[in-house]
């Protein structure tokens, strides 16, 4: 009987670890929509879980921004600001790592990037019929 008692409990036991590691692993992967100056926005993409939450999420942003090396290796977190045409910034923020998601409403934006100490541009025109998605490179070491 004793047997079966331990075995039962550390059937149990078991059970509970493993249960808290799922757990652990959904809270880590678990991205948060925020939202700056009227735009909805969510950054991370740090792990391959969480760009794979992202990419599920994809359809509700007009934007997609990646930020990485030349090499194609993904970077850190950038400074990210976005102006409208007449040069006011509309958006900003620090990323968690090396995707944006932003849903910008139409119209011509400047989005500038600043990773690694430099600073970078482009143009871009945001439709809700085709979302963009952009990916600026740094000539950095790997």
């Amino acid at each position: 009987m004793k047997l079966k008692s331990t075995r039962t409990i550390a059937a149990l036991a078991f059970a509970a670890f493993t249960s808290l590691i799922a757990l652990n692993a959904a809270i880590a992967y678990a991205l948060t929509t925020n939202t700056n100056n009227g735009i909805t926005y969510i950054t991370g993409g740090a792990s391959v879980d969480e760009r794979d939450e992202m990419a599920a999420q994809r359809k509700d942003f007009t934007l997609l921004l990646k930020v990485a090396a030349k090499s194609g290796k993904y970077l850190g977190a950038s400074d990210v600001k976005i102006s409208n045409q007449a040069g006011v910034t509309v958006f900003e923020c620090t990323t968690d790592g090396p995707w944006l998601l932003v849903d910008l409403p139409e119209g011509r934006y400047t989005v500038s990037a600043t990773g690694v100490g430099i600073t970078q541009s482009q143009k871009i025109l945001i439709s809700k019929k085709t979302p963009r998605e952009l990916t600026m490179f740094w000539d950095v070491k790997d």
